[in-house]
């Protein structure tokens, strides 16, 4: 693989990190929380921000809370599992 190559995925990573961390902050200072709230909060759009809940959802930093309507919908609340710091 080509140095450039390398340096774009590591890019991406950190980017994803960063963007994890992001959505993670919002989900802890709201206790629990939609998506679309979220987007909302950090003037993402929903595709930007439903990727960063799967992937927090699946190292178990948050859980599926409950649901409410929203919109005509019912959709998910999100919320912390924990306040530890090893939460990304």
């Amino acid at each position: 693989m080509h140095q450039n190559s390398l340096d774009a995925y590591q890019e991406i990573r950190i980017i994803k990190h960063t963007n994890r961390k992001k959505v993670l902050d919002v989900i802890l200072e709201h206790k629990a929380i939609t998506a679309k709230e979220i987007t909302k909060k950090l003037g993402w759009e929903i595709n930007c921000v439903t990727p960063r809940l799967y992937e927090l959802k699946r190292v178990g930093s948050i859980v599926e809370a409950g649901s409410v309507m929203q919109d005509g919908y019912r959709v998910t609340l999100y919320a912390p599992v924990t306040l530890g710091a090893n939460m990304i």
